[in-house]
């Protein structure tokens, strides 16, 4: 548990991720740890994989090691899918990288947390910039990635990007046009719901609306 805050990351697992990331990653970077509600989420939330971009994954970096740190544009889907305040969102835009300390990033993801999100990478494999990665790392990873799913269980699992949801489903995946439609994944004998969206980040801002509307979709489907 990281001091004063709700236990947010699932400690047993990062050996692992650290060796998967010293076998696909850069030298030069670390590892990021799935983070945030990791007792049943409604929402579990899988991306590409880390970039020297997120302050946590530098050497020097002794605080949170989570996706997206210092970083500004998923945030902004994170706050129009009301999963974090306005407050939190005004924050994560107005710092500076730098001004993004240790206790600001448990904050936000303390938040997150408590609004019953995980967030994770698929890709545990930190690269200097958002580079294409071979399908073949992201397989690599999927049966981690599967404990992780399995340890948390949560309602309902969303992937982001084509590559994502292709290596973790193990069958092509087209998002748009798979969108809103419900695949089961089995772990360990429990099945959980999976849909696949678009990803919103970079090359793929210019569907952030279509992600949105998505993921409302989803939450709305299984809020019962």
């Amino acid at each position: 548990m990281l001091e004063g805050n709700m236990d947010i990351q699932i400690e047993r697992l990062k050996k692992n991720i650290d060796k998967l990331q010293k076998t696909h990653g850069h030298p030069d970077y670390t590892a990021l740890y799935g983070t945030g509600c990791i007792d049943h989420p409604d929402l579990f939330l899988i991306l590409m994989n880390p970039t020297a971009r997120n302050i946590s994954v530098h050497k020097d970096w002794k605080g949170l090691k989570a996706s997206w740190l210092g970083t500004k544009n998923f945030w902004k889907i994170l706050y129009k899918l009301e999963l974090i305040s306005a407050k939190t969102f005004a924050a994560t835009q107005e710092r500076a990288p730098a001004e993004w300390d240790n206790d600001f990033c448990v904050a936000v993801y303390t938040e997150l947390a408590r609004n019953k999100v995980f967030i994770t990478n698929l890709g545990r494999s930190t690269q200097p910039d958002a580079r294409p990665l071979p399908d073949a790392v992201y397989k690599a990873c999927v049966a981690l990635t599967q404990e992780e799913i399995n340890a948390v269980k949560p309602k309902v699992v969303v992937l982001f990007g084509n590559q994502v949801s292709s290596a973790l489903l193990e069958t092509p995946i087209k998002v748009s046009e798979t969108r809103k439609k419900r695949f089961d994944l089995e772990i360990g004998g429990t099945v959980y719901p999976v849909y696949a969206t678009y990803y919103p980040v970079g090359m793929g801002f210019m569907n952030a609306d279509k992600t949105i509307e998505d993921v409302r979709w989803i939450r709305k489907a299984h809020s019962r």
